[in-house]
């Protein structure tokens, strides 16, 4: 895989998350509704940051896993993928966000987000984490779908979808 053909596919990725990312966010956000918790006017940023550390994880983890035959290009595209999604999502890069790394599974990694949107409500939240919980299985399926796509579509098709999802 070219450098070129790395950057294009680790773009679409992103691009793609950042959708699905929007949506996802959205959810959450009616389920803080449903719980009459108000609305900060920072919560969807927050949110959104960390949904964005959460996507990512998946991706990188997933694209390692595929391609574990090339380490080099495992390498290059995550960092490309690692620079977009560090700035699409705001993602600070103080390390803060390693413990997805640590969490091993769903439903811990659908706790440890319902944990951190809590936390930057200083709220308690059993019932929004709950709902996560049973919401994220389908998000993890789409996003790893993306990264399936970004790695064996054809290129032009690619390029075509990156070229689409910007307009």
């Amino acid at each position: 895989m070219s450098d070129d053909e790395r950057k294009l596919r680790a773009e679409y990725l992103c691009l793609s998350c950042c959708c699905v990312a929007d949506k996802f966010t959205n959810s959450i956000i009616d389920i803080l509704k449903e719980e009459k918790i108000d609305e900060d006017s920072n919560i969807r940023e927050i949110v959104l940051k960390e949904v964005g550390i959460l996507f990512r994880f998946w991706t990188t983890h997933a694209i390692w896993e595929a391609l574990i035959q090339n380490e080099n290009d495992a390498k290059w595209f995550n960092l490309y993928l690692f620079q977009l999604f560090n700035s699409g999502f705001n993602i600070p890069k103080d390390g803060s966000d390693i413990r997805h790394a640590e969490i091993s599974g769903t439903e811990d990694e659908a706790k440890e987000l319902g944990r951190k949107i809590c936390n930057a409500l200083n709220r308690e939240c059993a019932i929004t984490m709950l709902k996560i919980n049973i919401g994220i299985s389908c998000w993890i399926e789409v996003v790893l779908k993306y990264a399936k796509d970004a790695l064996e579509l054809p290129i032009e098709q690619i390029k075509s979808m990156v070229e689409e999802i910007k307009h």
